[in-house]
């Protein structure tokens, strides 16, 4: 398995590169969704990751957590096939629709589930800002999914990915080598306990898209509508 060294974060705030060290993840840059060049800001991003990588880049799409519907069950042995099923109703998309994913932490089962399109979207994104995508993650906070990444799964016809260890976010500028983690090793590791955790509560709405870009920029993803006849999961928090 492998272990990418860039993320590339989705946000309504804006998309950001981060660069993995042996301390925690860099940001390399960050581009905001208002730009009146969104397309040549990304181009300009890009290629500031594949100068640190060395090559092209493969990246690991974190997802936002408004995106995200978290829930724990009480029963620690609960499978994937019992996570799945007690998302029934809470989400406004049906079962077949979700990416399900759950761990076991804590005596408790922690359940994470986006819409598959949401995945797809990000995906498309990704790759036609050339920022190589391999996977899709969550970064949610300490209370939320025993405080680990979520691994929605591997992007088709990439390596496996490993869930990752939770590293902190380093500040900007923030030296991105490490002596034991040169830029651009992608490293076949093990799975690794977390280490710190996110921002994110432990409640989240599934499917609301990923940002989009201004009138005149090139392909990005636009938000997801929610079919209208379902309301929007509860607020669990």
């Amino acid at each position: 398995m492998m272990r990418p060294d860039f993320a590339l974060s989705l946000s309504f705030e804006g998309i950001r590169l981060l660069q993995r060290t042996s301390r925690g993840w860099v940001p390399l840059g960050e581009v905001a969704l208002d730009s009146p060049d969104l397309a040549g800001d990304l181009a300009a991003l890009r290629r500031k990751g594949e100068a640190a990588a060395g090559g092209p880049l493969r990246c690991k799409l974190v997802l936002p957590d408004d995106q995200i519907r978290y829930l724990v069950l009480d029963d620690p042995q609960a499978g994937a096939q019992a996570a799945r099923a007690a998302l029934d109703g809470l989400t406004p998309y049906a079962l077949d629709d979700l990416a399900v994913d759950h761990v076991s932490v804590g005596g408790r089962t922690h359940v994470a589930a986006v819409a598959i399109e949401t995945l797809e979207e990000a995906r498309v994104f990704a790759a036609e800002h050339g920022f190589g995508p391999v996977a899709y993650v969550a970064w949610p906070g300490e209370d939320a999914f025993g405080g680990q990444e979520v691994l929605f799964g591997t992007v088709p016809g990439a390596e496996t990915v490993a869930r990752d260890a939770r590293l902190p976010l380093l500040p900007a500028g923030a030296p991105a080598d490490a002596p034991d983690r040169p830029a651009g090793a992608q490293a076949a590791e093990a799975e690794a306990k977390p280490e710190l955790p996110g921002k994110a509560a432990e409640s989240g709405a599934v499917g609301a898209g990923v940002p989009a870009p201004q009138d005149g920029a090139e392909a990005g993803p636009p938000p997801v509508a929610e079919p209208a006849a379902k309301t929007p999961p509860p607020d669990t928090g």
